[in-house]
C-alpha cells in the first residue's frame, strides 16, 4: 500500500514536469483550473477618491492650564500623562492632540466644555488627567515632549 502511494505520487509529479503534457488534463497542476496571470495596471486607482476624503477640524478648545507632565517609559515606547485644570467644571472628551515631528513632540491638551452654565468650583474639582501612548517608532528622534494649554506650556526632556 505504501509503495503504491509513493509510486503514484512520483508519477503525478513527473507528469507535471513534462512539457508535452503541460496543457493536458492528465497534468495534476491543471486539475484545479488554469493559472491566472495578470499584469498590474499602469496606474492603480486610489481606494478613496480625493473628493471623498474628509478633513476633521478640531473644535475642542485647549484646556485652561496644564499643571503636571509625566513621561513613563515602557518596553514598547512611552506613556505621556498630563494633568490640567479646566476653566469650569464638566470638561469631558479630553485628549492630547498632535503628532511627533522634528526633535520635539508638541501636544495640545484639549477638552470639550460642558453645555450650559457650569460652576467654577475648586481647582481640584476641575482637574482633568489624560494619557497617550507612543511607540518607539513614534518617539525616534524625539528628545523633548511639550504640552500646551491656553495659559501655559510644560516641557520635559526624555
Amino acid at each position: 500500500m505504501r509503495k503504491s502511494v509513493l509510486l503514484l505520487s512520483a508519477a503525478a509529479l513527473s507528469l507535471g514536469a513534462c512539457s508535452q503534457i503541460q496543457g493536458s488534463r492528465l497534468n495534476p497542476v491543471n486539475w484545479f483550473g488554469p493559472k491566472v496571470q495578470g499584469t498590474a495596471p499602469a496606474q492603480v486607482p486610489p481606494l478613496v477618491r480625493a473628493d471623498r476624503i474628509v478633513q476633521v477640524v478640531e473644535t475642542r478648545p485647549a484646556i485652561a492650564q496644564v499643571t503636571d507632565l509625566r513621561i513613563e517609559p515602557t518596553r514598547t515606547g512611552a506613556i505621556v500623562t498630563a494633568t490640567g485644570i479646566a476653566a469650569t467644571q464638566g470638561a469631558y472628551d479630553a485628549e492630547l492632540t498632535g503628532d511627533p515631528a522634528g526633535g520635539t513632540l508638541t501636544l495640545v491638551f484639549r477638552a470639550s466644555k460642558a453645555e450650559g452654565r457650569t460652576a467654577v468650583g475648586t481647582s481640584k474639582s476641575r482637574e482633568v488627567v489624560v494619557s497617550r501612548v507612543f511607540s518607539n517608532q513614534d518617539l525616534a528622534g524625539i528628545s523633548a515632549v511639550t504640552v500646551q494649554a491656553e495659559q501655559n506650556t510644560l516641557t520635559r526632556r526624555r
